[in-house]
């Protein structure tokens, strides 16, 4: 018999311990999933294991005037699949880059400018893609299919 909790939640006692994966409501805290890749982590890196913030600056860098990509285009070209989120993620550390990285070219998978509150202004991003041509109203890119600059297909 375990504790009860709302809403007629049950927690077996041997499953409350410090280690078990569950707060107080008795509701998981992190998955149980066995089957994700173990993730190899070097211990001493080389060039040979690039940091990825420096590979996505580097393809934003590619990304031409004037055509627009996507954090999830971004994350497909360099082998992360679902890490759109990391992607933007490495955006947001994009003025730390030696280098200038183009960061107002990389919007959402809608066309909509999502990353516009980590600029200077709330306008800046817009500003700088009307500067390149690209016509953006109420915070989407017009025309989004003609300017998406794909880095799977552009790149090989």
């Amino acid at each position: 018999m375990g504790v009860r909790h709302r809403k007629s939640q049950r927690v077996a006692p041997e499953r409350e311990s410090a280690g078990s994966g569950r707060n107080r409501q008795g509701t998981y805290l992190y998955s149980s999933v066995t089957h994700l890749p173990s993730v190899s982590i070097p211990r001493n890196p080389t060039e040979a294991h690039r940091n990825f913030f420096q590979d996505v600056h580097e393809v934003v860098r590619l990304v031409p005037p004037g055509r627009v990509t996507t954090y999830g285009a971004i994350a497909h070209y360099l082998g992360a699949r679902h890490g759109a989120r990391m992607v933007g993620w490495a955006m947001m550390a994009a003025h730390t880059a030696p280098d200038y990285v183009p960061a107002h070219r990389v919007i959402n998978r809608n066309g909509l400018l999502t990353g516009k509150q980590h600029f200077a202004t709330p306008t800046a991003m817009q500003e700088a893609l009307e500067a390149e041509g690209v016509p953006v109203h109420e915070d989407q890119v017009l025309e989004f299919k003609t300017r998406f600059w794909d880095p799977s297909t552009e790149l090989g």
